[in-house]
């Protein structure tokens, strides 16, 4: 996703969801008003004749039969009020579907990363920053779903890109990639086997993760792995902590604000046969 992408996305979404919603809830209510059978308007109609017919006989039901010719007045305008609304909205079904597909991509992230959408693109931004340090060109990032298909998707658009060992069909120079997880990988390393991409002597390839099958991919992945053990464990201190600053603080004191604290836990690169350095 795009580092501005979010708000924008969020903001696009919350007014076409709203106007669907509306447009929804006045179709819904025109028909209920408007059924042949069943609706609000023919009910009322059919109340009135039934007393229209006996007023003679109970002279009670007039006044009756007259406050219902009211209602029914009343939901006539109500009716007629709601389509003219419904002729006035506007809403692209395709565009909203397009928002919620994209939505769900970033959601999907979120999870994935365990933030909110709106931090996601500092996670882009710190991959860009690595990029520009190291003086290598920034290319534009792919996106898929964390599924293998993605992933195999992905695998030919590079592929496509790649210049031919015959120099006719020279393209973009594409070395490396970086995934954001293993079942992507994995579908990325089947599309570069069928274009006839060597990984790691065309394009070397490193996940994120380092499930334990990464060592038995073709080539064997190299990852980035993510101590969770540790990362509970010191949760559970922090957390710890905490309770023993409050019980040792005691009611008396009142209440204070928790100073915030940070603690890195840092990853840890594990190199197979997925990479190799660059040619001289």
């Amino acid at each position: 996703p795009g580092e501005d992408e979010w708000d924008e996305l969020s903001a696009q979404h919350s007014r076409l969801s709203n106007a669907q919603a509306l447009i929804d809830a006045a179709e819904g209510a025109a028909a209920a008003l408007e059924d042949d059978e069943a609706g609000a308007l023919s009910a009322l109609s059919r109340a009135v004749s039934l007393l229209q017919d006996c007023e003679h006989i109970e002279p009670e039901f007039k006044a009756l039969g007259e406050a219902l010719a009211s209602s029914v007045a009343q939901a006539a305008d109500a009716a007629h009020s709601l389509h003219s609304y419904l002729r006035r909205a506007d809403v692209d079904p395709q565009r909203l579907a397009e928002l919620d597909e994209r939505m769900g991509l970033w959601m999907s992230l979120a999870r994935r990363y365990k933030r909110t959408p709106a931090e996601l693109p500092a996670l882009l931004a710190g991959w860009r920053a690595e990029l520009e340090e190291a003086g290598a060109e920034v290319p534009p990032p792919l996106t898929g779903d964390w599924s293998p298909l993605s992933g195999y998707r992905a695998g030919r658009e590079l592929a496509g890109l790649l210049a031919r060992r015959d120099g006719t069909a020279p393209g973009p120079e594409v070395t490396a990639v970086f995934v954001a997880n293993h079942q992507m990988a994995l579908g990325l390393l089947r599309a570069f086997r069928e274009a006839g991409v060597r990984v790691p002597e065309d394009v070397a390839v490193a996940g994120f993760d380092d499930i334990p099958e990464a060592e038995f991919f073709a080539p064997p992945l190299t990852s980035v792995r993510q101590d969770f053990s540790e990362v509970g464990r010191r949760s559970i201190d922090l957390l710890l902590e905490r309770v023993e600053e409050e019980h040792r603080g005691g009611a008396a004191a009142g209440p204070r604000a928790p100073v915030p604290r940070h603690l890195v836990i840092e990853p840890e690169l594990v190199v197979r046969a997925s990479t190799v350095a660059p040619p001289a």
